[in-house]
């Protein structure tokens, strides 16, 4: 019977023992959150309560709390920034994209209004040619004494009469008729010889001249060109073949010397 007791006792201690190790667990952790709470009140109300509210107690007992409630509160102003930024970048995307349509929109309307503005005015100068003409015609009625033309009638008086020009336009006709005749071996010379000489210095124009001037000398031109050009292009394939060819010969030598040495000599190289 006292050994029962005994150990029903012992068994009731341990198991009070437990229940006060919690409980002091609990009251230190209460205290904690109270020292905490109040740290964080001392930070507010100063020494309003007669206490110290020195640097060092109020830092010691908000260290945890205040350290969580910056992460948390930056995290949360970065969340609220990011939600705030994305309507405003997305807001601005938009009014870039429509001021952009905007302006393609006005671009084209200006490309169009310029064509039309072109076209007008070159409807304009084949009246005003029409004009002239009629005015011209009405003028050769009148008597030889007549006063000297204004203005608007000198100034288009050098486009009418360029365009009643026999001369140029006879030689308009001969040049399209002449260049019509060429075999297509001139007309390659000729486009050729309108590039490379091509320049405003005399040398250049007066040497252009005596090329174009004479055939002989066009074909020689040509001719010298074409040789010109073959020559890099066969003097370019024989530096890349022999130097493809060294490269062959370089990796057979190294690669029949590794095998001499390793079947006559046992080594590796």
């Amino acid at each position: 019977m006292c050994a029962e007791r005994l150990s029903k006792m012992e068994e009731e201690g341990r198991e009070r023992e437990e229940r006060l190790s919690f409980q002091e667990s609990l009251i230190a952790r209460l205290e904690a959150d109270l020292a905490a709470v109040r740290g964080l009140s001392l930070l507010y109300r100063g020494e309003g309560e007669g206490e110290e509210a020195t640097s060092a107690v109020v830092a010691e007992a908000v260290r945890d709390i205040y350290t969580t409630s910056v992460h948390m509160d930056s995290y949360k102003s970065e969340s609220s920034a990011a939600e705030t930024l994305l309507p405003i970048v997305s807001a601005q995307r938009e009014r870039f994209k429509k001021r952009n349509e905007e302006l393609e929109s006005q671009a084209e309307q200006h490309r169009h209004q310029l064509s039309a503005l072109q076209d007008e005015i070159n409807i304009l100068r084949e009246d005003n040619l029409q004009l002239y003409q009629k005015i011209r015609f009405l003028h050769s009625y009148q008597p030889e004494g007549r006063a000297d033309p204004i203005g608007a009638e000198s100034r288009y008086s050098s486009q009418y009469e360029a365009r009643l020009d026999p001369f140029s336009s006879f030689r308009g006709r001969e040049h399209q008729r002449r260049y019509a005749t060429l075999s297509p071996f001139e007309k390659l010379t000729l486009s050729m010889a309108s590039i490379l000489f091509y320049t405003p210095t005399r040398t250049c124009d007066v040497l252009g001249r005596m090329v174009m001037g004479n055939r002989m000398a066009r074909t020689l031109a040509c001719v010298y060109m074409f040789a010109l050009h073959a020559l890099v292009f066969v003097v370019c394939y024989k530096l890349a073949y022999t130097q493809d060819c060294h490269d062959k010969a370089a990796f057979e030598c190294a690669k029949r010397y590794q095998d001499h040495m390793r079947e006559v000599h046992q080594k590796d190289v």
